[in-house]
């Protein structure tokens, strides 16, 4: 553009023209977020979070949203969004920071003076929850990484080597730096020979052939760690084989729980207890008997938070509207009144029927949406339906039809419950835990369209901070040295800015790479023809003195 003789002044960008469009673009990205929250059909659940930026040391609150966006042709897709990137002023303290959560809900038309559409809020501290709001549902990510930290305590040292000065004197030979049974801290190790070889190789080569370090007090030498402490056998191999069996348990559910674009709540529960039962099964085996503790220590761990999750009924309903599960997964994992009676006659008189209990749940909000749906689907619910042959039943394609249309039949004035009946009596074959199931409510909204009301509330719910984590990401590839003057004002409408760009950016890399050129072998030998030719030609050219 400066090489252009007719450029003026005024077509370079300037920083205040792209100040200016940033806010005229952030401005009507806003409107269209709170446009499309107003009109969203069910409530919307955030995250959120804290972060610090590691140039300038502010804290800022990210936040997102999360609902069921239904499109002109009826098809449901989970929707998110970035809603709120800000500075935190003032004390770290869980009231200044929900006045700044309030605000950003009220910015965006989530929560206002006449209702709220808020349903949900998941947050990164599970350890600063308040287990008694319903509402607020900790992050089973953060979870399994307390588990994990349990877990790696018995099996490393690592904390003990974090100064400079530590690992320089670190001594596998020292049974205080040993683990499991006095087995080398394996991690620790390799870690510290890393450090060290890096810097051996710099200096006099003469030194690689004492020992790898010698203790001084006083002028006077205490101790030399010779290099044969750090050797690994094979028994030390198998013993990081083991731990990483272990940890690949919690691995898979954490990938779980980063998944973006399907529902994780109907699954939080089962995932979590997989990860229970399948360490569980390791404490029992001779194999890894040397990791006992280090188990029993991630178990204790999850179990603490495992056991408050039924003062949440928002698990309950997730875990009621998967086809895959409904109330069978919870009388065989929590129990029902035959297990209610076992524990009584034990002694127990504080056990429940949590079958009964998650019934309840059920039954309440099925109640609640139904006094709450809008007049003329309960006028159509409440429509007299035709008397029914049980003999022109047999006209029908499937089992569940018959039963579907006798229940409604009978039980008009039953309203809700016979929804409800129909719904406890359906038992796909096909279904499965991997089910996509907004596609299944999708096409049976109007069988059960209470429930398919819940189901709207209920499935964007998300079970970890991990979307506010990828926001804090991408403000951290923004907060560079090079930017450090960028402004907090600036900063926050980037966030929102680059989230909604993103779909819309192309990928030149990845598009240009899968252009394949097919070229044919007869083009090749057009080419050697040619140059086989011009080099003929070269030679036939006379020598010039």
């Amino acid at each position: 553009m400066a090489m252009r003789p007719t450029s003026k002044l005024a077509d370079f960008p300037s920083a205040h023209n792209v100040g200016m469009y940033i806010h005229n673009t952030f401005v009507v990205a806003l409107e269209k977020l709170k446009t499309e929250i107003e009109n969203a059909p069910g409530k919307v659940s955030c995250t959120a979070n804290r972060w610090t930026a590691d140039q300038t040391k502010m804290g800022y609150l990210g936040m997102t949203a999360h609902w069921i966006n239904i499109s002109k042709s009826g098809k449901w897709t989970l929707h998110s969004e970035v809603v709120g990137f800000r500075l935190l002023h003032g004390a770290r303290t869980g009231v200044n920071i929900g006045r700044y959560f309030v605000g950003l809900c009220d910015r965006v038309g989530i929560m206002l003076h006449t209702h709220s559409k808020l349903y949900t809020l998941t947050l990164d501290k599970t350890s600063a929850n308040d287990t008694s709001c319903e509402n607020q549902l900790p992050c089973l990510e953060h979870v399994c990484n307390l588990a994990n930290i349990n877990v790696m305590g018995h099996i490393t040292k690592i904390k003990a080597i974090d100064t400079t000065s530590t690992i320089w004197d670190y001594s596998p030979s020292d049974l205080n730096n040993r683990v499991l049974d006095g087995r080398i801290d394996v991690i620790a190790t390799i870690r510290t020979l890393s450090i060290k070889a890096i810097n051996l190789f710099v200096v006099q080569a003469d030194q690689l052939y004492g020992p790898i370090m010698t203790q001084h007090i006083n002028g006077r030498i205490t101790k030399k760690i010779p290099w044969t402490d750090f050797s690994l056998n094979n028994a030390n191999w198998e013993h990081v084989k083991d731990a990483m069996d272990i940890l690949a348990d919690s691995n898979r559910v954490l990938h779980y729980f980063s998944a973006e674009k399907q529902p994780t709540l109907c699954c939080a529960l089962p995932t979590l207890e997989n990860l229970q039962l399948a360490w569980e099964d390791k404490f029992k085996k001779l194999r890894y008997s040397l990791y006992h503790a280090a188990i029993r220590d991630g178990l204790a761990k999850l179990i603490k938070y495992y056991t408050q999750f039924d003062e949440k009924p928002v698990y309950i309903l997730a875990l009621f509207l998967h086809l895959h599960f409904k109330l069978h997964y919870i009388k065989i994992a929590w129990g029902g009144p035959e297990e209610q009676q076992i524990e009584i006659n034990q002694g127990n008189f504080d056990t429940k029927d949590w079958v009964q209990e998650a019934r309840i749940i059920v039954e309440n909000t099925m109640e609640k949406y139904w006094l709450t749906q809008p007049t003329h689907v309960v006028a159509a619910s409440k429509t007299i339906l035709p008397d029914i042959d049980i003999k022109d039943l047999e006209s029908f394609t499937s089992e569940f039809d018959k039963h579907c249309c006798t229940l409604l039949s009978q039980n008009v004035d039953d309203e809700w419950q016979a929804e409800l009946q129909c719904y406890l009596k359906d038992v796909p074959e096909d279904m499965t835990s991997e089910t996509n199931i907004i596609a299944w409510w999708l096409d049976h909204v109007k069988i059960y369209p209470t429930l398919a009301r819940i189901t709207i509330d209920v499935l964007p719910c998300q079970t970890s901070s991990v979307p506010c984590e990828q926001v804090f990401s991408s403000a951290r590839l923004t907060t560079t040295d090079h930017c450090v003057r960028l402004g907090t004002e600036l900063l926050k409408k980037l966030q929102i800015i680059k989230h909604i760009w993103h779909p819309e950016l192309v990928n030149y890399a990845c598009a240009n790479s899968e252009d394949v050129d097919i070229v044919t072998l007869s083009e090749f030998k057009q080419v050697l023809s040619a140059e086989l030719e011009l080099l003929e030609w070269e030679r036939d050219l006379p020598v010039l003195s």
